[in-house]
């Protein structure tokens, strides 16, 4: 194949730089290490075109690829040869990766980088390429490039208003490898650590019936120039602000502290419907605990009560360093507010301040526990499991009792003496009823809320209700929008007729008796005393411009409770590392991409059903056999020592997951007692 090209003009045919002198320029923004390297770094001599068309000039250049660990990729670099001026650098990875902060360059760079005035600028951003790390991307979609995903979508379907345009990041290569300097940064941000909390949840339990928003969060990354983020309930999307208005000024979204805060409220909204909706007198402390467990998970996560060391807009709460809040205070309940706050909160009206002690003593619980890894799950285990117990106005109290409650029933009381001791250290009781109420909790999104008759009916025959509650009829006139919120039913006359049933349906009934707006029924659920929620899976319903009734019904068919103990080995779901008894962890199963709760092909059909579940069983079709076994062969039968970017690897082949397809995952499908070869599962 010929690769001549008429009218080139080249450079200086004889290098200024030697090669030595390019690899240690490649080498101080990549470690080129002999321990980092996958592979031999290749540097040759080329002519590479600037500027475009006939006539273009070439330069003589140094080419370096370089293969690497961390951050992972197959690195190209081309460097001018009379100068050394760096004219290109490319992963060649042709896998899903992106790169990231680890979680801030405050955090990982031990305090020794400050928050800058602006990332957006070469020269901070040319400063912080140390402290970017390279991360996969799991569960983007397929058939598009965007950063749309599993559990969350950089498109923000839903999120109205925004200052900058959604998804940008469309990579073709799926490498999705940016400066700070680049709006594209923070979507890679903001998707990887959705994405990785998401993922921990499912493999502390917390999924399929007990699933905590396994599903798409809308997320903008860039939705406005405040220095702010929020998780807004009507919308059921995570917002980050670019800071612009802040001094020092650094996007929310390149502070992982941030962005699991914001996914925090999320999942406590998701598990406690209309979470702190009402007056301030009923809700304050569910206000503060929401900002308290938001400030908590990212400590989980991290190891570290200090929050926000990069987005601190010149806070300085972490011990006098920059920091918006830190867990390690000496907040105290005194029966009616919070005292001894750090001085740089306000004072306890402040959900955020108030929330220092609810934080804190979940941090505090950490370290009684043990203040490692095992004790950071086994704290977020307990509040989230205690979170299915709760109603919007929980107190302090009743949440703590609620944990109590929740190691009582996963780990057999094991914990419940230094949760009372930690919570009393902080002016809370945790020996009291786990109490809550019934309600019905609606989002119905309108232009104009003042046009709408919102009613719960109850009964098989809608137009023959055995009980009502009138919800919204307008009036007085209302010129707002949406009718988002929750009807206590606990002294309700309905709710004799909790729970609802096949028999006994409820329905949500809604009218627009006004024209030129429209609008749907976006969410109805029916939440129970207790754990379980009935959920609505009609919605959306459209609601007609000035026309009939129309209806969404739920009668408990479907429903989202705690979690149990799916294979029945009486260990529950939070506490069971292998929730399905396949001998493959729950977090294994994760990263391959099999179900957790499910052990085995529901038929013997191979490649039928869209969700595999035995690892092993690569066609599921409930046996191990020569077809599975060829696709850890060597290339073209299977994937045989290929890693992420370096030939067919697939995750779903790595067995035992390590990002390459080695020896260990062959020995899965070797006879017994090594693997499973020949062996059947039954559904």
């Amino acid at each position: 194949i010929s690769r001549y090209r008429p009218g080139i003009r080249p450079g200086p045919s004889a290098p200024s730089l030697t090669d030595q002198e390019a690899l240690n320029t490649v080498g101080s923004s990549v470690s080129l290490l002999p321990g980092n390297l996958r592979g031999a770094v290749s540097v040759d001599l080329i002519y590479y075109p600037i500027g475009g068309g006939k006539g273009e000039e070439h330069l003589l250049s140094w080419q370096v690829v370089a293969p690497t660990v961390e951050p992972l990729g197959s690195w190209l670099f081309v460097l001018r040869a009379d100068s050394g001026e760096v004219l290109l650098r490319q992963n060649l990875l042709r896998s899903d990766s992106g790169q990231v902060f680890n979680p801030n360059p405050a955090k990982s760079s031990g305090g020794l980088i400050p928050p800058p005035d602006d990332c957006d600028s070469s020269a901070n951003e040319s400063a912080l390429s140390s402290e970017y790390m390279s991360r996969t991307l799991r569960g983007i979609n397929a058939g598009q490039d965007r950063l749309i995903g599993e559990f969350v979508d950089l498109s923000a379907p839903g999120i109205m208003g925004a200052s900058k345009p959604a998804a940008v990041a469309d990579e073709p290569s799926r490498n999705y490898v940016y400066g700070c300097d680049d709006d594209r940064f923070e979507e890679v941000m903001v998707y990887y650590y959705t994405d990785t909390v998401q993922r921990k949840i499912q493999a502390l339990g917390f999924s399929g019936a007990s699933g905590i928003i396994d599903r798409p969060i809308p997320a903008h990354a860039h939705y406005f120039p405040d220095c702010n983020a929020f998780y807004d309930p009507t919308s059921l999307g995570i917002h980050f602000g670019d800071g612009d208005l802040c001094s020092p000024s650094a996007d929310a979204a390149e502070d992982a502290d941030v962005i699991v805060h914001e996914y925090g409220h999320a999942i406590q909204h998701d598990q406690v419907p209309g979470w702190g909706f009402g007056s301030g007198e009923d809700t304050w402390q569910a206000w503060a605990m929401g900002e308290g467990f938001g400030d908590f998970l990212p400590a989980a996560l991290f190891d570290d009560p200090c929050l926000g060391e990069w987005f601190s807009i010149g806070m300085t709460a972490c011990g006098g360093s920059p920091g918006l809040r830190s867990l390690d205070s000496a907040a105290f309940y005194d029966g009616s507010s919070v005292i001894n706050l750090p001085a740089s909160c306000s004072n306890s009206s402040d959900p955020h301040c108030a929330g220092l002690v609810w934080g804190g003593a979940l941090w505090d619980l950490v370290q009684a526990v043990g203040g490692d890894q095992a004790a950071r799950d086994t704290v977020l285990t307990l509040v989230l499991d205690s979170q299915f117990y709760l109603d919007p106005h929980s107190t302090f109290a009743e949440a703590a009792a609620a944990i109590r409650q929740s190691d009582t029933l996963l780990y057999g009381g094991a914990h419940v003496t230094t949760i009372d001791s930690v919570f009393s250290a902080r002016g809370i009781s945790s020996i009291g009823a786990v109490s809550d109420f019934p309600y019905a909790y609606l989002r119905i999104i309108h232009t104009w809320r003042g046009d709408l008759d919102v009613r719960l009916q109850v009964g098989a025959d809608v137009n023959s209700p055995v009980c009502t509650v009138d919800v919204w009829n307008g009036l007085p006139p209302d010129s707002g929008d949406d009718v988002v919120g929750f009807q206590d039913l606990s002294s309700d006359p309905c709710a004799a007729f909790l729970p609802p049933s096949p028999a006994t349906p409820w329905h949500l009934e809604v009218r627009d008796t006004r024209k030129f707006v429209t609008g749907a029924i976006e969410q109805f659920e029916i939440v129970l005393s207790g754990t379980v929620r009935c959920i609505a899976t009609d919605v959306p319903v459209p609601v007609p411009d000035n026309d009939g009734f129309v209806y969404s019904t739920l009668d408990c068919s479907t429903t989202v409770s705690a979690p149990g103990d799916n294979d029945g080995d009486t260990v529950p779901d939070p506490v069971d590392s292998d929730d399905d008894n396949d001998g493959y962890s729950d977090t294994d199963e994760l990263s391959i991409g099999t179900d957790h709760f499910d052990s085995c092909a529901d038929t013997p059909t191979a490649d039928d059903e869209a969700d595999d579940k035995w690892p092993p069983d690569f066609d599921d079709n409930q046996v191990i056999n020569l077809t599975d076994l060829n696709k850890l062969l060597p290339p073209p039968l299977g994937a045989w020592g290929s890693s992420p970017g370096n030939g067919p690897y697939n995750v779903r082949r790595d067995l035992v997951p390590d990002e390459v397809i080695n020896l260990t995952d062959l020995n899965k499908l070797m006879p017994p007692p090594l693997g499973a070869w020949g062996e059947t599962c039954t559904p």
